[in-house]
This record gives C-alpha cells, sequence and structure tokens, in this order.
C-alpha cells in the first residue's frame, strides 16, 4: 500500500505541475507585469508633472471590466477611452464606444471623463449610463474627418447638458 500511496501522490504532483502550475505562473508573470507598468507609469507622471507644472491625464483603453484602472497610477485624473480595434493604426477607440454598463459598480481611484465615440445623439444616454461628470468628443462633432462642424458642436454642447439644440 505505501507504493499505491507512493504513486498516488507522483501521479498528483506530475497533474499538479502539468496543469495546475503553468497557468498561475502565468498569471503571476501577468500580475507582475502590471505593477511594473503601474510603477513605470507614475514615475512617467511625476516627471512630466514636475518638468511642466501641469495636471497629468492618463488615457486608459476600455475593452473590459479587467481594463477598468483600481488606481491612476501617478496621474492626476484619467480619461476612459474605448480599446483601439484589432488592426486600429491610431491610439484611442477610434470613434468607438465602450461597452459603459462596464462602469456599474466601479470605484474611481481619481476624477475622470468619458471618451470614445461619443455624439450629439449618444452624449445623453452616455452620461446617464455612466453618471460621467465630463465628456470628451472629437470625430463625433466632425462633418467629415478633420473637419469639425460647429452645429454639431453646439448640439453636443447642449445633449451633454441635459437640453434641445434646436
Amino acid at each position: 500500500t505505501f507504493f499505491v500511496e507512493l504513486l498516488v501522490v507522483v501521479v498528483i504532483l506530475v497533474l499538479v505541475a502539468k496543469y495546475i502550475l503553468p497557468p498561475l505562473n502565468r498569471a503571476m508573470e501577468s500580475r507582475q507585469a502590471k505593477i511594473r507598468a503601474s510603477l513605470e507609469a507614475a514615475e512617467q507622471a511625476r516627471a512630466v508633472r514636475a518638468r511642466f507644472g501641469k495636471p497629468v491625464w492618463r488615457a486608459v483603453g476600455i475593452a473590459s471590466a479587467a481594463d477598468l484602472p483600481v488606481a491612476a497610477d501617478g496621474a492626476d485624473a484619467l480619461l476612459l477611452d474605448a480599446s483601439p480595434p484589432r488592426g486600429a493604426t491610431r491610439p484611442g477607440g477610434n470613434a468607438r464606444p465602450f461597452d459603459w454598463t462596464l462602469l456599474r459598480g466601479w470605484r474611481p481611484p481619481a476624477p475622470w471623463l468619458l471618451a470614445g465615440g461619443l455624439t450629439p445623439e449618444t452624449v445623453a444616454a452616455a452620461i446617464a449610463a455612466t453618471g460621467a461628470s465630463a465628456v470628451d468628443v472629437s470625430s463625433g462633432v466632425e462633418r467629415r474627418p478633420g473637419e469639425k462642424d460647429p452645429a454639431l458642436i453646439r448640439a453636443f454642447i447642449a445633449a451633454a447638458h441635459g437640453e434641445s439644440s434646436e
């Protein structure tokens, strides 16, 4: 029976080494990488603030709840935007919103504003869904890429304030 028990222990150790340890190691490596990135971001924020004497905002790409920041990483405020789509050649959400319901229950570690795919037609719903006290817009008020439309800007501001632009 001793040898049977020893064999069972060896089999268990092999299974643990093969199926349990690799995912745990990957998780630990991922966590360590996030900690390193967080420390680097905080150091960069301090350097920028020291150099220019201005508040530092950190843009955060959101694709899932796991992307929601739990720390400001040295930034004074956060800008929540959609993560770039696969194959994007530009940073940011590229005029796409992220799933605003991800913000339910999120505890912001710093002041924040909502960005990504906002337009005069969507900004009021975005504010209502997220509780955002500030929003960012760029392509959502363009009549064509790079050309801002004053009427769309006025409509966006009115909608963000819960007013009609008519």
